[in-house]
């Protein structure tokens, strides 16, 4: 896991993590970093996850609320790239939401929206 690694714990600790530690890891006060903004692509079949990964929860909230409400403690503003017609939970006002213009043709098209 890049964040146990990023953590400093050790190795053997990383594959044992439960979610409950994960959380304690990256739930920590972050500072806004003047100047810096944040593009989140969200788009993506989900084919091997089986169900929207927008939606999986993730202590308590759906994953994608979750990353943008952390980023959001860091940067401003927040751009959240979605596909045309993916269903999202519901995001901060202070979220801008942009779709792509195509769908199903990857992370470049997200980045070119």
């Amino acid at each position: 896991m890049r964040v146990a690694r990023a953590a400093g714990l050790p190795s053997s600790s990383r594959g044992a993590m439960r979610q409950e530690q994960l959380l304690s890891v990256v739930d920590r006060d972050i500072d806004i970093v003047p100047g810096l903004g944040a593009v989140v692509l969200c788009g993506g079949k989900s084919s091997r996850m089986g169900r929207p990964k927008a939606w999986l929860p993730f202590g308590g909230e759906p994953l994608l609320a979750r990353v943008v409400r952390r980023i959001g403690e860091a940067a401003s503003p927040v751009v959240v790239v979605a596909a045309p017609d993916q269903d999202l939970p519901p995001l901060p006002e202070t979220v801008t939401l942009v779709r792509d213009a195509v769908s199903g043709r990857g992370p470049l098209q997200g980045i070119l929206a």
